[in-house]
């Protein structure tokens, strides 16, 4: 690292008036002194002492800078990316050791290690999504049922792009069924790949035909009504024509059926099937491969379970400026699957640019024709910062109709253009389903509010339940004073009693309105909610955005009886928490169980009350039971619970799968590597000669400047100085009968 000096100087006058002045005030100190009757020598020490005061004060009146520039050399960046994937515990051929072995024999080498003290290293596991992990081959878990090495590699890239990263290498057998990228022409960097399996005659193992199920890719969720796709991965070992077919069954009905041909010398098909689920619920499916006669497979079949969910609700959002409410509003409702929002911001122009959660850029949307096609797709309208003349004429008729008629839900969210003359409440359709409405003189007040949860509000289905004991963050505004409506029920109000959140039903739908345009500030309220597990702000949209707009199935009131899951999938030795939800307690509270039927035994697991949440799939913390089992078997598992007290029954299906059984059993993808490796500018290297590797790594050290500026006229030691050499210079003529 090397260091460079300098000096900046922002005199407070001109240069040669400066000198002027310091010239002529020592003139005056050598005048002052030589005519005084003081002995030569202490005449001396007073001269000095002045002459010195008057140089420090002239030095701070330059008002300098020290400015360093600090150059070092940066070394460059190396990335290891190690395939976790379970197809690294292959070990075919006559090869003495499995590709993980030879993956952690290359990463523990000296050459390695020789190589890499060059250079920042940062490791990544790669599976499905790449994860960061330390740099140490103990924690490696070669465990995963497939991997994703084309967008791995990519988003291993994204992540270091801001480093000056020299290479990827990349440990893999090449076996990652996504068929992507299959040239590597499109890599930013180098890949160095060695090999991690020597080459083998696949005839010579005089193994049977197989043609099995590698992989069966699905949605985690799938929507009711939307149509999903099923994407079987078929691989083979053989070389001659073969045809088959594969057959999805629902339900255990048929209910598609597609042909196979594998061509000669083809290792690898992909077949995709269609499903529309009808309703909300757990869906079984089972992929079947049917073979010809004398071929053999490991895997011939796979079940797996759909977890359908209802048609996600539609909002539609205008708001005016934006503003922070818009910022954080939006960002609450995006996190929430269940919904789908679509975020209008109105122009300079008065159109609309639309701001959807679906869309990369930004759309202009007149609202007029927004209108003419209907707000029936949509479950809620938002009404932000806007005043009358932002909607068009007959937008207040269309709203009265859509919550009135239709049963949609509408939200006021307050701004400092919502109430007042000319406001979203001139409107006379909207006034008519306000919660509350202004009176005369009404205005955005600026100021410091607490929002208390009022009486009533506490048994409103939209805070029932809600954390007792919360210090809400002040509020910045209020609009007042607001005349509730005789049916409106307050949520959130000041001590005072007046409105700061209320809401009210109006024909077969329901209203709500926020009278603040500052309650993003609940956004940052801390640590998020442990029973809603989410911050302040974001539950309290999230339940009133669901009671605006219910749902099938969604109250969590429900007395019905129903088993959840967090997921509809695990792996083997996963343990799997069940929650069950509207059983009538038995008799003395006691304890209840589930019984559990797998593929080989029955189970009962004891159901205990407690509070449940996320850990069974709920979206907020309700009063429960829960119980917990683990699997060890692959297989479809129903969950059955009956309460012993006449609570009623339920059931749910998990699917517990087995990663190991996803080994496949084939050669390294040896010529893709090559492609890749050759075709990115790296290098691939043979199983036995590995140190060819770093012929293909540049190393491309850089040279990075840091400034460092230092202000010194201001600090207070050049002060202290000056007042002390006074002082001295002061205490001494006071000494001699001069002061």
């Amino acid at each position: 690292m090397t260091d460079l000096i300098n000096w900046q100087f922002y005199p407070v006058l001109p240069l040669p008036l400066l000198a002027m002045l310091l010239l002529f005030f020592l003139w005056l100190n050598w005048r002052t002194v030589s005519r005084s009757s003081v002995p030569k020598r202490r005449a001396i020490l007073f001269r000095g002492l002045r002459t010195a005061a008057l140089f420090f004060l002239f030095w701070l009146l330059l008002q300098p800078e020290r400015r360093i520039t600090e150059e070092e050399t940066e070394l460059p960046a190396l990335a290891v990316a190690v395939d976790a994937s379970v197809s690294m515990n292959e070990k075919l051929g006559d090869n003495p050791r499995s590709r993980a072995e030879n993956a952690k024999r290359f990463l523990e080498s000296s050459e390695f290690d020789r190589q890499a003290s060059d250079y920042r290293l940062f490791m990544f596991e790669l599976h499905h999504q790449p994860r960061q992990t330390e740099l140490s081959t103990d924690n490696l878990q070669f465990d995963q049922p497939g991997t994703d090495l084309y967008n791995g590699v990519h988003e291993i890239t994204e992540r270091l792009r801001h480093e000056n990263l020299a290479a990827i290498v990349l440990l893999t057998d090449g076996l990652d069924d996504s068929e992507q990228g299959t040239s590597g022409r499109n890599f930013a960097l180098p890949l160095l790949i060695p090999e991690l399996e020597k080459e083998f005659d696949p005839e010579k193992e005089e193994r049977p035909e197989d043609i099995y199920l590698a992989r069966v890719n699905h949605p985690e969720k799938a929507t009711a009504g939307w149509r999903t796709e099923i994407e079987a991965m078929i691989h083979r070992r053989g070389r001659e024509q073969t045809e088959l077919e594969a057959v999805l069954f629902r339900n255990g009905d048929e209910w598609e059926r597609q042909n196979i041909t594998f061509a000669e010398n083809e290792v690898f098909q992909r077949v995709t099937f269609s499903v529309t689920p009808e309703r909300t619920g757990r869906m079984r499916l089972t992929v079947d491969l049917e073979l010809p006669e004398g071929v053999e497979s490991r895997r011939s079949h796979q079940e797996l379970v759909l977890d359908v969910q209802e048609s996600r609700k539609k909002i539609l959002y205008l708001e005016g400026i934006p503003r922070w409410e818009f910022r954080f509003l939006r960002r609450a409702l995006q996190a929430e699957d269940k919904f789908e929002l679509t975020a209008l911001v109105r122009g300079t122009d008065g159109r609309y640019i639309a701001f959807d959660q679906r869309e990369e850029g930004y759309v202009s949307i007149e609202i007029s024709q927004l209108l003419k096609e209907g707000l029936n797709e949509y479950g809620m309208v938002i009404l932000g910062n806007l005043d009358k003349s932002s909607l068009p004429d007959s937008m207040g008729e269309k709203l009265m109709e859509f919550v009135g008629e239709e049963g949609g839900g509408l939200l006021f969210l307050g701004g400092s253009n919502a109430y007042g003359t000319g406001g979203l409440l001139a409107i006379e359709e909207l006034a008519a389903m306000a919660p509350a409405t202004p009176e005369e003189g009404a205005s955005l007040d600026e100021g410091r509010f607490q929002a208390e949860f009022a009486a009533a509000g506490r048994t409103h289905p939209v805070l029932r339940g809600f954390p007792g004991l919360i210090r809400t963050p002040h509020l910045l505004s209020l609009w007042r004073p607001m005349r509730p409506h005789p049916m409106a029920t307050v949520l959130l109000e000041t001590p005072a009693g007046e409105p700061a959140a209320a809401t009210r039903r109006y024909g077969g739908g329901r209203v709500g309105a926020f009278y603040s345009d500052s309650f993003w500030r609940w956004q940052l309220a801390g640590d998020p909610l442990e029973e809603e597990e989410k911050s302040l702000y974001a539950a309290l949209i999230s339940r009133l955005t669901d009671w605006l707009m219910p749902g099938e199935g969604e109250t969590p009131e429900t007395d019905m009886p129903r088993l959840t899951t967090a997921k509809a999938e695990y792996d083997i030795g996963e343990e799997i928490t069940v929650g069950a939800l509207g059983f009538q307690p038995p008799e003395g509270n006691g304890d209840f169980a589930a019984a559990v039927t797998g593929p080989a035994e029955e189970i009962s697991v004891p159901l205990a009350l407690a509070e449940i949440g996320g850990d069974v799939g709920l979206s907020r913390r309700l009063t429960g039971w829960r119980g917990r089992f683990t699997p060890e078997k692959e297989g479809l598992h129903e969950i059955r619970a009956l309460c012993p007290a006449g609570g009623g029954e339920a059931e749910t299906v998990v699917f517990v799968r087995d990663p190991a059984a996803e080994t496949v059993g084939l050669p390294i993808a040896r010529r893709k590597l090559q492609r890749w490796a050759e075709n990115s500018g790296g290098m691939f290297a043979a199983v036995d000669n590995w140190e060819k590797l770093w012929n293909g790594l540049e190393y491309v050290p850089r040279q990075r400047e840091t400034v460092h500026e230092y202000t010194l006229w201001h600090s207070w030691t050049w002060l202290l100085l000056i007042i002390a050499l006074l002082s001295i210079e002061w205490w001494l003529r006071r000494r001699s009968g001069l002061a």
